[in-house]
């Protein structure tokens, strides 16, 4: 490598740590404000000149404008498990067979032999036919059918 292409890369780099530095230490009172009414940062100024060199800062974070700036949610609180997220299984019915006769029909749902007016899984067996099964579960009619293979 020449020595003309490692100033070029040098340079480069420069410039981009300075353009970096320059968007991420802005001064906060520089920062657009106009969420907030009170003000995030107290500076308290020196008492004599020889302390001038060791000015202390005082700054109050308040959690809930780092937020609407984007800085996130705070890693160490405990988040609240929403329960409305979690959606309830739903309810599957298999019918893989059923035994037909004029008396005493059943119906296998579920590798269970089922009659007419048994539940099965919260739902109610209403009729069962030579070819299909009608069970009815929160106010509604379902039929179910045997499937081939």
């Amino acid at each position: 490598m020449s020595e003309g292409t490692r100033k070029k890369i040098l340079y480069a780099a420069l410039t981009v740590a300075m353009i970096w530095g320059v968007y991420n230490f802005v001064p906060e009172s520089q920062i657009n404000t106009a969420a907030t009414t009170k003000p995030v940062v107290s500076r308290q100024t020196p008492t004599s000149a020889t302390s001038a060199s060791f000015a202390t800062i005082d700054k109050t974070i308040n959690v809930a404008d780092m937020k609407l700036k984007g800085w996130g949610s705070d890693p160490f609180r405990a988040r609240n498990k929403k329960t409305a997220d979690k959606k309830a299984p739903k309810k599957v019915w298999k019918l893989s067979g059923i035994v037909f006769n004029d008396f005493n029909p059943l119906a296998i749902i579920n590798g269970k032999s089922i009659g007419v007016g048994d539940m099965i899984d919260g739902a109610k067996v209403v009729k069962i036919e030579r070819k299909k099964v009608v069970i009815e579960y929160a106010g509604n009619s379902i039929s179910l059918s045997v499937s081939k293979g």
